[in-house]
């Protein structure tokens, strides 16, 4: 049985941290007619006795993740430690993280 490495689980997070990213870019898109944009919803990714990932952190700016104890942006760009700091918080366990990747997954649908 293979197992995954971290640089795996980085590479894994950070693509679909990508993706939501150009979601929320193709969301906010002016449209015409105009469209208003859909409800807030705010959706936990990852909750584990205390350590939560919640995205997005501030309802007005969808390019926010809450990653433990701190906020994040990624509006111009996924960091490396924004990535890193998921993986810690889901101690890089690949359950942990196919989880919080499934709900990014959900998220952008």
């Amino acid at each position: 049985m293979a197992t995954i490495s971290q640089q795996q689980l980085h590479e894994i997070i950070e693509l679909k941290l990508k993706e939501l990213r150009r979601a929320i870019y193709e969301l906010k898109q002016q449209t015409i007619p105009y469209t208003p944009l859909p409800r807030p919803k705010v959706f936990k990714l990852f909750n584990n006795k205390g350590d939560e990932i919640i995205w997005p952190h501030r309802p007005d700016d969808l390019y926010t993740i809450k990653v433990g104890e701190y906020n994040y942006a990624f509006e111009y760009g996924v960091e490396n430690y924004i990535v890193e700091k998921i993986c810690i918080v889901c101690k890089y366990q690949p359950a942990k993280v196919l989880q919080v990747v499934r709900r990014i997954e959900a998220a952008i649908e």
